[in-house]
């Protein structure tokens, strides 16, 4: 039951996660080509903005039970989603300005790794999710 609870748990926080990223990456697509603001710049305004319809949703749907108030919850969640900013920034400027890497294909593959960090550290952290319910899966 357990292994289930912690899947069905993932796969709220991946369709939200999707949802959130989506926003994200129309947001920065209109940041970069519309208002011409440099990548990084731009991946953390829209990063930034996705990241409060994340905790938003997270909270309502995905982590219902937790000892935390909801302004520590937002507190934490904010601390960490500046973990996965400063990731973004660092990630998307790396790629784009050291590798060439174009702006769209930067991102995507940044995404990937701020996701995985998120979850682990949203589940703990935010949420108080114990360690031993997320290894069972």
């Amino acid at each position: 039951m357990k292994q289930h609870n912690h899947t069905y748990r993932l796969s709220k926080f991946l369709l939200i996660g999707a949802l959130a990223t989506l926003i994200d990456l129309a947001l920065y697509v209109i940041l970069c080509n519309r208002l011409h603001l440099i990548p990084s710049v731009a991946a953390s305004v829209s990063f930034s903005c996705s990241t409060l319809i994340n905790f938003s949703l997270n909270n309502r749907i995905t982590f219902l039970s937790s000892d935390r108030t909801y302004f520590e919850k937002i507190a934490r969640f904010y601390t960490v989603a500046i973990g996965g900013l400063i990731l973004t920034y660092l990630g998307i400027s790396l790629l784009t300005m050291s590798f060439g890497f174009d702006y769209l294909i930067a991102k995507v593959c940044v995404v990937i790794l701020v996701t995985i960090y998120n979850y682990l550290l949203q589940s703990r952290v935010t949420f108080n999710v114990s360690q031993n319910n997320l290894s069972r899966s």
